[in-house]
């Protein structure tokens, strides 16, 4: 990533005006965007997210040099309003980096690079980020493994429009640089954020995200979600924003909110948990999220199918073997065996709270977790990483019926009102004490299983469910299950068996969710 100087600016100078053009178009609709009300917005069934009149934006803000809707996609236009625990500058900063930007959002950002800076002319210096522009690449996400990456080429542009007040805006740029619009599945049209500084620690964020996008590959299970801003519209990433600083500012506070006795953990200590769990959080992503094509990948895969009529559902297995030199996840050595199985589950009528209650109840821990061998977990060391209920850090220990000690269990859970997440991995004793005393957490390995909670935002009848059944909206779940095979040379009965014992553990865990939480119906959603 390099600035435009005056040198490369000969060779750039028809691109970079050129964007530099786009960009001053997508801040002025940007601008308008935010200052009109009704009807340009209209308030979203349940009030938390504003939804776009696009008969209302067509008949106001077209034609544009952005061009018309695309016929056949879909659209998410939404805003949301929110304080932030951050300093205005911060969070500029923060949207003005690619790497720190992808880092804050890990739940929705699988990769980010800018591959140009641009100072328009005009401007302060690049250091101040007013009137920078960056020639940004991004894969965005949603934490399900039957919603597809969107890929997006856009630029980013910051300005101070007024004393006080950050825009920071994205447009698409695919179909203008070199992407023919026939070959285009997803487009920003001018989308971001305004950040107003407070005289507090906070700063007020309104987020706008005006994206159209190809949906025909998705499942029509999953649309409802992705029209309502929960899966990648303002909600999301204004809430995920929030979540992070209060995590943040939790980190670097000295006195921390502890759950449960932590004895004489120090702060040290304290953030190199918080880091491997963070780590280990964005790992479950990736396994989440990534196509299974990916080169550096092989596998066997066994399906089965669990229940009985309308309860049954689809457990997916595989094995995978990582390859040297060809981009293997950290977390793998070359020639590491990963056995990995997944399901996502729908639940029609099961709002996402109920689920997430069960899972994390320590109490019932047991009756789901494989690890927990039907007992308790007993909780070790736990710290809050936010303000809503459930969102922690936590070192647990399964109960051995024998008296000795069980496994330690690593756990972060991470919950808005867009999405919740409980990660998990087991810990090593000794190489956990090692790397907590010395400071270094890089060389823990970790192989991280989990679940993943979405709401599905559907209309209160579902067509799924029987005639007379009439259910709110309900949740998604997708169940992630790891483990390192150890065995020399690949044995394939030795496969078949570990296979089969995944698959019967995911089973279980969605048979133990139905039960506990009294669903009707246990769908695969896929």
């Amino acid at each position: 990533m390099r600035a435009v100087g005056e040198g490369s600016a000969r060779s750039h100078g028809d691109t970079n005006a050129m964007l530099i053009h786009f960009a001053s178009h997508a801040l002025n609709e940007f601008w308008a965007l935010f200052c009109l009300g009704t009807p340009m917005w209209l308030p979203a069934p349940g009030g938390e997210v504003e939804m776009l009149n696009l008969q209302q934006y067509i008949n106001t803000m077209l034609p544009s040099v952005f061009g018309p809707y695309r016929v056949g996609f879909s659209v998410d236009g939404t805003r949301k309003t929110g304080d932030v625990m951050c300093a205005a500058r911060n969070l500029v900063g923060i949207l003005m980096d690619a790497a720190l930007w992808s880092d804050v959002f890990p739940g929705i950002v699988g990769s980010a690079s800018a591959s140009r800076i641009i100072v328009a002319p005009g401007s302060a210096s690049s250091s101040s980020q007013n009137g920078t522009l960056l020639l940004m690449d991004a894969d965005l996400r949603v934490l399900s493994p039957r919603v597809p990456i969107r890929k997006v080429k856009f630029v980013r542009q910051c300005q101070e429009v007024q004393p006080g007040k950050w825009a920071v805006v994205d447009v698409s740029v695919d179909g203008v640089l070199s992407v023919p619009p026939a070959h285009i599945t997803c487009r920003l049209r001018p989308s971001g954020c305004l950040i107003e500084e407070r005289n507090d620690s906070f700063c007020k964020v309104t987020w706008i995200m005006n994206m159209e996008y190809n949906d025909a590959n998705v499942f029509p299970l999953y649309h409802p979600l992705l029209r309502s801003g929960k899966a990648l519209g303002a909600c999301r990433w204004l809430v995920s924003l929030q979540r992070y600083c209060e995590h943040l500012d939790i980190l670097h506070t000295y006195t921390v909110p502890a759950l449960s006795n932590t004895g004489d953990i120090t702060p040290i200590v304290r953030k190199n948990i918080f880091e491997v769990a963070h780590r280990m959080t964005k790992s479950l992503y990736e396994v989440m999220c990534v196509p299974w094509s990916q080169p550096w990948r092989t596998y066997n895969e066994w399906s089965s199918e669990c229940g009985i009529g309308v309860k049954r559902f689809k457990v997916v297995a595989r094995i995978l073997t990582f390859s040297a030199g060809s981009g293997a996840p950290r977390e793998q050595a070359a020639g590491a065996i990963v056995l990995r199985a997944s399901t996502p589950i729908w639940f029609p009528g099961i709002p996402a709270q109920q689920v997430f209650g069960y899972l994390c109840d320590e109490k019932r821990r047991g009756e789901w977790d494989s690890l927990a061998n039907d007992a308790p977990v007993l909780q070790e060391v736990c710290f809050a990483t936010g303000k809503l209920p459930g969102n922690a850090v936590s070192v647990l220990r399964t109960a051995a019926s024998d008296g000795t000690k069980g496994k330690l269990i690593l756990q972060e859970v991470c919950a808005d009102t867009s999405c919740m997440v409980l990660a998990y991995s087991t810990l090593d004793e000794q190489s956990l004490q090692h790397a907590m005393n010395n400071g270094g957490t890089a060389s823990l390995s970790l192989l991280p299983s989990g679940l993943v909670i979405l709401p599905d935002c559907a209309s209160p009848v579902s067509a799924a469910c029987s005639s007379s059944a009439a259910v709110n909206a309900g949740c998604f779940v997708s169940a992630i299950y790891q483990t390192q095979l150890n065995v020399q040379p690949p044995e394939e009965l030795f496969f078949e068996d570990a296979r089969n014992n995944a698959g019967n553990l995911l089973c279980r865990v969605i048979s133990k969710i139905k039960d506990a939480v009294h669903a009707n119906f246990a769908v695969h959603a896929a």
